[in-house]
């Protein structure tokens, strides 16, 4: 696995040090039906419309091989990226102070909650554009939220990854 992952978890490798190539790189290619179709999340999605993808390339290993399990690499229709280390290393402090508060595992929470007023601003993202799958656009954060992943390792919780997501139905 790569050493920027960090102490714990992937988050560092794939939503952090990742370049803006290295994002789009992350979406692969369009999923096609056998015509040639692009396939679609559909309306019950939390991303309808959003393009399906596949040959997505992991940061961790740069192929489409996992560097966590080594199949193959999957992602969402988003691949998003903390602009600045410090907010990530926040988030980590900020997350894992409820956890000690609550005794539970955290969960999806608005940026502006953990991060403070204007802090989707540095976060970036890209997803393919369902008008024209050839081209990506930019993801707006506004109203969006961080995804914490933590998981139980002899009897302490560990990073295990942490992104961002924009507010579902804000795309396409």
């Amino acid at each position: 696995m790569d050493d920027r992952q960090g102490g714990e978890g992937h988050a560092p490798g794939r939503h952090l040090y990742p370049d803006d190539a290295a994002l789009r790189d992350r979406l692969g290619t369009v999923l096609t039906d056998t015509n040639g179709t692009p396939k679609v999340y559909g309306p019950n999605s939390s991303y309808p419309g959003l393009l399906k993808s596949e040959n997505n390339i992991d940061p961790l290993t740069g192929t489409t091989v996992d560097g966590v399990h080594g199949r193959a690499h999957r992602v969402g229709p988003f691949a998003t990226r903390f602009d600045d280390a410090q907010d990530m290393v926040r988030a980590d402090a900020y997350f894992r102070d409820e956890i000690a508060r609550t005794g539970e595992l955290p969960t999806e929470t608005p940026i502006d909650q953990v991060l403070g007023a204007g802090a989707e601003k540095r976060f970036s993202g890209f997803y393919r554009d369902p008008a024209n799958p050839s081209t990506f656009k930019q993801v707006d954060f506004t109203g969006g939220t961080i995804n914490p992943v933590y998981k139980l390792h002899d009897g302490n919780y560990v990073l295990h990854t942490m992104f961002a997501n924009p507010t579902p139905g804000r795309h396409p």
